[in-house]
């Protein structure tokens, strides 16, 4: 009975996480011509080195000194106007390509996730109930630690997508040239720069759920990518990418996985993986048909089996089922072209 149980969680799993990429596939990708979410962004190319002494096992993929060329691409998670309360996000390939990649990360700002499961990601999905730049309230009441996630990790009028801190969140797997596993989580911060908190203020943070600007806001629309095209131009935007690593051991609890937990950076800490380099802007149409998976990635790294919708690794995996929602998007660019950009005087909080 135990194995038929396990294999039936398994594919309810397999289930949900293809009807779910199904739907995102017709709905935004060819009905919207759109993604889900960090739809709007902008985004650069450049260089990766793997740091020359780096403070973590040997691996065979993060050799030292080796080099990559990269593409990144921000995003403000879920509306167009920059100025709104909300989470920020990344992408990195290591390669500069539409898709294509040795190996994709995706992270987003704040250290714990507004949801940690796939079970609970349908809940958070079927509870949005947007109106105006007004959403998850019912889920915010249902589920307080997306609550706690989503005051944390939403950020406040940032003066730059290039200032912040991006988090993983959750654990993917690490194995050393030895052949002793870990679990690792990743974070990009500044090369440059001090971390810009932009933490959500006090008063906004009882409310969270009203992501509007105030009213008379002053900052446009589209400030965020604006000024990131404008930083590009004076110079290099330069980045640090890092990780955590945790020894896999036989009596880890569940809660290594849980992406609401960061961990100790005391028993946890950050080493230096590699030094991002940002030469270039991506164009428009470049940007758009940029897509990121994050089953793009080595034998010696890759995300953790998930064994049901309530496992905490079942958010990953349901990540590596996105192909065919980006391949709907491709097929509806060459269909119908690809979105008008946003434009600097785009109605607020949409």
């Amino acid at each position: 009975m135990g194995y038929i149980k396990r294999k039936y969680d398994e594919f309810v799993l397999w289930i949900v996480s293809v009807s779910f990429v199904c739907v995102v596939a017709a709905y935004f990708g060819f009905g919207k011509r759109q993604r889900m979410s960090h739809n709007k962004g902008v985004g650069g190319r450049g260089s990766l080195k793997i740091v020359d002494h780096p403070n973590f096992p040997d691996h065979d993929f993060f050799v030292p000194g080796s080099v990559f060329a990269c593409r990144i691409r921000h995003a403000s998670v879920t509306f167009s106007d920059d100025a709104m309360n909300q989470v920020r996000g990344v992408s990195l390939k290591f390669a500069d390509s539409n898709f294509k990649s040795p190996l994709d990360l995706e992270m987003n700002s704040g250290p714990i996730s507004i949801f940690w499961t796939a079970a609970n990601f349908w809940k958070f999905v079927l509870n949005r109930n947007e109106k105006g730049g007004i959403q998850y309230k019912e889920y915010y009441v249902k589920e307080p630690d997306g609550f706690k996630g989503a005051q944390v990790s939403g950020k406040h009028k940032p003066s730059s997508f290039a200032t912040l801190s991006y988090y993983s969140k959750t654990p993917m797997r690490f194995r050393d040239k030895s052949g002793v596993d870990y679990y690792v989580k990743y974070r990009l911060i500044p090369g440059q720069d001090a971390i810009e908190e932009a933490a959500i203020p006090e008063d906004q943070k009882i409310k969270v759920y009203d992501q509007r600007v105030a009213e008379g806001e002053k900052l446009p629309v589209n400030y965020l990518v604006n000024e990131y095209k404008e930083r590009l131009t004076k110079g290099l935007i330069l980045y640090k990418l890092q990780l955590q690593l945790h020894q896999a051991q036989p009596g880890d609890p569940d809660s290594i996985f849980d992406s609401r937990l960061p961990w100790d950076e005391s028993e946890h800490p950050y080493h230096d993986v590699a030094e991002v380099t940002i030469k270039q802007l991506l164009s428009y149409e470049e940007m758009v048909k940029m897509g990121v998976n994050i089953k793009h990635q080595p034998k010696s790294l890759g995300i953790i089996k998930a064994k049901s919708i309530h496992d905490f690794n079942s958010v990953a995996y349901m990540r590596t089922k996105t192909n065919m929602a980006y391949y709907a998007r491709q097929f509806m660019y060459k269909i119908k072209g690809i979105p008008k950009e946003t434009a600097d005087d785009a109605p607020r909080n949409r």
